[in-house]
């Protein structure tokens, strides 16, 4: 059974106050990962080659996936964020193959960019259908499950965490809203993200599962993990 949306956004606002001090992550200021504007990736760290970022500034502009440059093998993460920026802003059917491979990197910076790029049909078609959905759902659960503890990436100027929930909150179903629900419980570094992510499913999709608002009315009244952990 479902419960009411009322139900389920009481559910997550509660949750979303208990973890408020911490970092979230969030959409990033500036991100713009639906239009493909060039206008984050013109703050691209100094040290990355001219020749590259120009390349990833027209490929971004233009949206063609196959113009940005392939330095995902590069050992300067600096490069390698660039790429991954570079697609998650174009994050057409193009782009997702390469998102995809991204989304393994040991950078933390690039596979929050990766997420962004992979979950983002969800976010621009709502037509999208469901089996396309719970294919990226998968991805991003994948790569969640093989990251290292949430506290690992705290200090990051762009967390994964915070990526990979929005996808989650984006894409929805039923097994995005049992990860997210799960993060919350914890009340570890994911808490918050995935606090607004599942108000975010909520919202689109008219409520939450049973197990799920019965999951975050026990971390919201202290019987669950979460509240003890977010104290």
């Amino acid at each position: 059974m479902r419960r009411a949306l009322a139900v389920a956004l009481a559910a997550v606002a509660p949750l979303v106050a208990l973890v408020g001090c911490r970092r979230g992550g969030g959409l990033p200021a500036g991100a713009d990962v639906g239009s493909g504007s060039v206008a984050s990736l013109a703050s691209a760290p100094a040290g990355v080659d001219p020749g590259l970022k120009l390349a990833a500034l027209r490929a971004a502009d233009q949206r063609v996936a196959g113009a940005v440059p392939a330095v995902m093998a590069s050992a300067d993460p600096a490069s390698r964020r660039l790429f991954a920026r570079a697609l998650a802003q174009i994050a057409d059917e193009e782009a997702q193959p390469a998102l995809r491979r991204a989304l393994s990197d040991e950078d933390p910076e690039v596979v929050a960019w990766a997420a962004y790029g992979v979950a983002a049909p969800c976010d621009r078609d709502p037509s999208l259908p469901r089996a396309a959905r719970d294919a990226v759902v998968a991805a991003l659960g994948a790569r969640a499950v093989s990251l290292e503890a949430p506290t690992r990436w705290d200090d990051v100027a762009l967390s994964p965490w915070g990526a990979l929930a929005w996808g989650f909150g984006r894409c929805g179903g039923p097994q995005a809203a049992q990860v997210l629900s799960s993060w919350v419980a914890a009340g570890d570094a994911r808490a918050r993200a995935a606090a607004f992510a599942l108000g975010s499913l909520a919202d689109r999709e008219h409520g939450l599962e049973d197990d799920v608002v019965a999951r975050l009315l026990d971390a919201a009244s202290g019987r669950g993990a979460g509240a003890a952990g977010a104290r």
